[in-house]
């Protein structure tokens, strides 16, 4: 054993033998956001719901409503396996549908659809999260084999409604009575606009509206244990 004044090196001759001293993380670092949702019947949100998707977990969540009511969808030919197509299989023009690529789940397709005016049903590969919301005024009338896909019709109740300030949805004039972005009308029909529309929350017409969010972050901490 020598002091640390020695400068000689380590070697086949000279083994030294250390200590170590790991390292070991006692937290990990992770990031919580949590939004809350508050229901309106005067006036405007402060903070609306701006995202389609969003209102319909707001509705689901703070009401229990789910968009399209009693809506159905319907499998094409058994659904699994089976792309959507128009009138024969090689009928797939892109004008047929609305496509929203990176949807994270058919229940999103779902309600993308749901909440588009005209749509006719759904096209999802879950590899790619590819969705695909019809709108083709015929319908599907045909489907083709594709690994990975499904292709469902969408089956309106007779109580939805579609937007009013959609394509072909709505009288004119109407967006003035309607509160804008996510509402819920009479209770039963989710709704969304677009921020054009001027009318006032009510109790038929009831807001969703952004509350508040919280962030919760923990930070890592580290300390060295003895071997």
């Amino acid at each position: 054993f020598n002091p640390r004044e020695n400068s000689g090196n380590c070697s086949v001759e000279d083994q030294c033998l250390c200590g170590i001293l790991p390292i070991v993380s006692t937290t990990s670092t992770t990031t919580t956001t949590t939004v809350l949702y508050e229901v309106v019947l005067l006036g405007r949100c402060s903070e609306p719901i701006t995202d389609e998707v969003e209102c319909l977990r707001a509705a689901k969540e703070m009401l229990g409503v789910e968009s399209g009511d009693e809506a159905v969808f319907e499998a094409m030919h058994g659904g699994e396996g089976r792309a959507c197509r128009g009138v024969s299989l090689d009928d797939d023009s892109a004008s047929y549908y609305i496509l929203h690529p990176g949807t994270a789940s058919i229940d999103l397709c779902e309600m993308k659809c749901a909440l588009t005016a005209g749509c006719v049903g759904i096209e999802y590969q879950d590899s790619s999260g590819r969705c695909e919301v019809w709108t083709r005024p015929e319908g599907i009338e045909a489907t083709a084999s594709a690994d990975g896909f499904v292709c469902f019709r969408y089956v309106q109740p007779s109580t939805t409604t579609t937007s009013s300030t959609a394509p072909g949805g709505g009288a004119p004039g109407a967006k003035s009575m309607d509160p804008p972005y996510c509402f819920v009308e009479d209770g039963v029909r989710v709704k969304f606009e677009n921020g054009t529309n001027t009318g006032s929350c009510s109790s038929e017409d009831q807001c969703l509206c952004r509350a508040s969010a919280t962030t919760t972050t923990t930070t890592p901490d580290y300390k060295l244990v003895d071997a």
